[in-house]
């Protein structure tokens, strides 16, 4: 797989959050990719001024993201719309699509909105699990071995 064009990120407002989306500035700093924070709530449209109302600690690591990337390489989309149909919308045939993982064990405990997005999208999808951490000496590209790649079918893929 090419360099993607987008790296797009769903933050859910729980304590995970913090860590996938650092997972996702990592990718984008070292693909080059633009960094797409995406946040579905109900009534709820706008960009990070919408995200810091519903998700504090996201929009403090937005904006930590916009002066590592640079301010034109990260686009903060809020929007009413159900999470998992919003991220299939934003994530195109070249990007990656990076969202959390469940807060507890097991294919079982996949939340909707991650089972959702990995029947339909139409590109690599990685879940990030919550005990995820970069270590310390790990090259820019490194992946963790809790983090999981599915294809659009839902299945496990292999990752470069």
């Amino acid at each position: 797989m090419s360099a993607p064009r987008h790296v797009v990120v769903g933050v859910a407002g729980h304590a995970g959050t913090v860590r996938t989306l650092s997972w996702a500035i990592n990718e984008s700093a070292a693909s080059g990719a633009q960094l797409v924070v995406v946040h579905g709530r109900l009534g709820l449209r706008g960009g990070l001024g919408a995200l810091q109302t519903v998700d504090r600690p996201a929009a403090g690591a937005v904006v930590a993201a916009r002066l590592r990337l640079g301010e034109t390489s990260v686009r903060v989309i809020v929007s009413g719309d159900e999470p998992g149909e919003l991220l299939v919308r934003e994530a195109g045939p070249e990007d990656i699509l990076v969202l959390g993982g469940p807060l507890r064990p097991g294919w079982s405990a996949r939340s909707g909105t991650v089972r959702h997005v990995m029947s339909r999208a139409r590109c690599p999808v990685i879940v990030v699990n919550e005990r995820w951490e970069l270590p310390v000496n790990a090259p820019a590209r490194a992946r963790s071995a809790d983090a999981r790649s599915y294809n659009g079918a839902g299945q496990l893929a292999e990752l470069a």
